[in-house]
């Protein structure tokens, strides 16, 4: 099977309390792909793709590594649904529950303990119309933990991100801004915000920075994501990788580092020595054309009604017409 010639980029959702993760793979802009693995067993889901535009930041697995919460574009955005934050079993399948937005700035949720989903929704009229709010009720009711549903919808990554930083063990220890603009640069904050994680009892951290391209550096503009080790050493530079796309911690203290298209875990002493990588997970390998979509007409129907939550179990009853059609094929 041959490699894409660029890497996707990586993002693992770690599960704050079970030995799963979930890597959303960036294949295209608008083209993402979903593994669950489990890290005691090394078991692996098979590869599930999503057409649409996932925001990784704003995306969570609960405690128990079954059920993720995320938000992304609908695959045929209108002017009224844009993007929804939905809750499925994980690693992606068929939303339990769905709520929409005509646009792209918050959305998502963090499960703050095993028991409750926050959620980063905003109240619109739009969305009311194309949910109605008894069925979003008793969507919910069938789900095994509590959802926050007091809209608030705030910020776009953040407040999510820092949720689910502060949530994992990481916390601020410098934050950023004021914001600058410039119409020939571009906008980004004098002082970068610093998040740090180190292990009970210390010994070493670990610093993420996110700093923004200004347009000279980069057109269209975006980030750079550095993750800066308690020696002052970049780890992107000490593994010799090109792009570092996201690194968390698993349940057993291992640094889990995303990048090139790779998932490498890498031990750590206890005074801050790294081991030796090991590449758990290769993404180059996925191929663009196994994505290619095999609509079902209860997924068309379902677009089509985007926001509305389906049933308990996250089914839709098959139509009489399509049983006619299986009928006169001879499939019923």
């Amino acid at each position: 099977m041959g490699e894409t010639s660029i890497p996707p980029r990586l993002h693992v959702l770690q599960s704050p309390g079970s030995d799963r993760a979930l890597i959303i793979s960036r294949v295209r802009s608008k083209l993402f792909a979903f593994q669950l693995w489990s890290q005691s067993t090394n078991q692996r889901s098979k590869v599930l793709w999503y057409h649409g535009r996932v925001y990784e930041w704003r995306c969570d697995l609960s405690y128990d590594g079954r059920f993720v919460v995320f938000f992304a574009t609908v695959p045929r955005p209108t002017d009224q649904v844009y993007g929804m934050t939905s809750v499925c079993r994980a690693p992606w399948g068929q939303p339990l529950f769905r709520w929409t937005q005509g646009h792209s700035n918050c959305g998502g949720g963090v499960f703050i303990d095993p028991r409750t989903l926050h959620l980063n929704v905003v109240n619109e009229p739009e969305v009311l119309e194309s949910t109605p709010p008894v069925e979003v009720v008793r969507s919910i009711k069938t789900l095994p933990f509590n959802v926050d549903l007091k809209p608030w919808g705030l910020g776009e990554d953040d407040p999510t991100r820092q949720m689910r930083l502060k949530r994992d063990g990481w916390w601020c220890v410098e934050e950023g801004g004021p914001w600058k603009d410039d119409p020939e640069t571009g906008r980004w904050p004098e002082v970068e915000p610093v998040y740090r994680w180190s292990p009970p009892g210390g010994g070493w951290h670990i610093d993420f920075i996110e700093e923004g391209y200004t347009l000279e550096q980069r057109p269209g503009g975006g980030y750079l994501r550095r993750y800066v080790m308690s020696d002052g050493r970049n780890l992107a530079e000490v593994l010799n990788i090109e792009r570092l796309d996201h690194v968390t911690i698993d349940r057993m203290g291992r640094l889990l580092v995303a990048g090139d298209g790779f998932v490498r875990a890498i031990p750590v002493s206890p005074d801050g020595e790294l081991g030796e990588p090991e590449s758990v997970l290769n993404f180059n390998r996925l191929k663009p054309e196994d994505a290619k979509r095999k609509e079902d007409p209860r997924e068309r129907s379902s677009l089509r009604r985007a926001g509305r939550a389906a049933p308990a179990g996250g089914r839709h009853t098959t139509s009489s017409r399509i049983l006619a059609r299986r009928a006169r094929r001879g499939r019923s």
